[in-house]
């Protein structure tokens, strides 16, 4: 065996290691530049609440509380608390994450499938878009994608024959004891488990695939019974637990993919044009290469995605979880690939002990490359894409040009009313009401001027609510986001319509994607029976 060969086909974890930092490299050049994107909603929570934490010692927002993944918004807190209260820093514990998730991937796929698996595995993750808009993103999917594959590790391996039984045991209760903090980070942790759970029962019933033929040939009737009985106690289980009412709701903002179960195909289609629609063929090759490893991660891969796109709430950072599966089957079915080119090639340059894998290792990694994936991650590691080209969420609003004009105006004002209550906090350093549908359906009522916990101000979504604040005596400020106005999710026309003809717009710098009035109501309406 040649040289470049018994590199390739390294198993050591060093190996693991080196592959996992060549595709870190490449995760970080392309998060450096477009990192300082602007500020979403979601991530802001996490911002806003940090810096709670610095301040009070509790992640409070305005006069709430965010409790969600605490330990996610304490891990932001300490960065800050280092090295500055800015995005960027804050954003950098997710790219830790995501740093962490790609090593781990490929130090495990190396083990067990060599290094250019290895390699292949964490540089399909890193090319996956989905990869670099989580990593600059303040937000605990990197992590909680990285406790689902530590889970998937330990009960991979609590499945080998050759581990003692000792070790196998412990493996699994500490796959166990990790559903935990995964659940602290997303509830879908659960189908995850699930998703696992049927990877180990594949990978067991192919170790044992010939004595478990024997005892369905024996007792057919009873298996049967036993499988269905099983099934019918699951099924049950889960209902009573509400776990299909939970599959079954999505929030406003999200009930446009509800009934679509073809949603992830189409997403990741357009996101991964070459990747993705040659996924079967990869499959394919792994399963023929490294048939159980890549068996474990197809089902793994397959039943959450199963799941997932019967749910009604559908986005692609809900199931970033499962592509680490994703990228080890591609990362198998490379390796495979180079070996199947090495056979195919003619004599004089397969057997050549420079030519033979250089050739078929060029011919692979050039398909990479000149990929629509490939050129994408290039451009943005070199900083030729901008974040609009490169993140589904950089064409959020940018205040930024507007707040010196609005700031002093909402210091002023008797109350703010806004349809991004984050942005608003911010931007402005305050807000009153939150004008979006979205938003009053996750408020301690559900209903009009319910109160969010997590800012401890109130939200309405209707042309009457509105009219009752503008009634209230003094002078409103209302900004909204141009994205949200007009539609039923967000700022409904007949809000939009009292809004109008009740206040005076304000002249702001164009293109920035906000909106913004003043009302001013002399004496109170008799209508208005709300106290600010």
């Amino acid at each position: 065996m040649n040289f470049l060969t018994r590199i390739l086909a390294a198993r050591s974890l060093s190996a693991g290691a080196l592959a996992g930092l060549v595709a870190s490299v490449l995760l970080v050049l392309m998060a450096r530049t477009v990192i300082n994107h602007v500020p979403l909603y979601d991530e802001l929570l996490h911002y806003l609440s940090a810096q709670g934490l610095l301040r009070s010692g509790v992640p409070a927002i305005a006069d709430g509380v965010y409790e969600r993944a605490q330990l996610y918004t304490q891990l932001v807190a300490s960065f800050m608390s280092q090295w500055g209260e800015t995005l960027v820093v804050a954003r950098s514990t997710a790219l830790l994450g995501g740093v962490l998730l790609t090593l781990v991937v490929a130090v495990w796929i190396t083990r067990l499938a060599g290094v250019l698996a290895g390699v292949s595995a964490a540089t399909i993750l890193v090319l996956v878009p989905t990869t670099l808009e989580l990593a600059v993103f303040i937000r605990f999917y990197t992590f909680h994608a990285l406790l689902v594959v530590a889970i998937a590790i330990l009960a991979y391996a609590a499945t080998s024959e050759q581990t003692a039984s000792a070790q196998r045991i412990s493996f699994g209760l500490l796959a166990v004891a990790l559903l935990a903090p995964a659940w602290h980070f997303q509830e879908t942790s659960a189908i995850a488990a699930g998703a696992v759970l049927l990877g180990v029962i594949a990978v067991l019933s192919l170790d044992h695939w010939q004595a478990i033929q024997g005892v369905i040939r024996r007792r057919p009737w009873q298996i049967g019974a036993s499988l269905l009985a099983v099934a019918v106690l699951g099924v049950a289980f889960i209902y009573v637990i509400g776990f299909f009412d939970r599959l079954a709701s999505a929030p406003q903002w999200a009930s446009g993919s509800a009934n679509r179960p073809h949603f992830y195909l189409i997403q990741f289609a357009r996101e991964m044009p070459l990747l993705w629609p040659l996924f079967p063929l990869a499959a394919v090759i792994a399963l023929r290469t490294h048939r159980r490893l890549a068996l474990f991660c197809l089902v793994v891969l397959l039943a959450g995605l199963a799941v997932h796109s019967l749910a009604a709430a559908k986005s692609s950072r809900y199931v970033y979880y499962l592509f680490p599966f994703y990228a080890a089957v591609w990362g198998c079915a490379i390796a495979g690939l180079l070996e199947g080119l090495m056979r195919a090639a003619p004599p004089g340059i397969a057997q050549s002990p420079r030519l033979g894998p250089g050739a078929a290792l060029a011919v692979t990694m050039l398909a990479l490359v000149l990929s629509q994936e490939g050129q994408r991650a290039l451009r943005t590691a070199v900083g030729k894409a901008k974040a609009v080209e490169v993140l589904d969420y950089a064409v959020e609003a940018d205040w930024s040009a507007n707040t010196a004009a609005l700031k002093p105006l909402a210091a002023a004002a008797d109350r703010v009313v806004t349809s991004n209550a984050m942005k608003s906090i911010y931007y402005l350093g305050r807000y009153d009401y939150e004008l979006n549908v979205s938003i009053v359906e996750e408020t301690e009522t559900a209903e009009e001027f319910g109160r969010d916990i997590r800012t401890g101000r109130f939200a309405i979504g209707t042309a009457e609510s509105m009219s009752t604040v503008l009634g209230m005596p003094g002078l409103t400020l209302v900004v909204l986001e141009e994205e949200k106005i007009g539609k039923d999710s967000g700022v409904p026309a007949a809000a939009m319509d009292v809004l109008r003809g009740r206040c005076v717009p304000l002249e702001l710098t164009a293109g920035a994607g906000i909106r913004a009035w003043q009302c001013k109501q002399v004496a109170a309406d008799p209508a208005s029976t709300l106290a600010r």
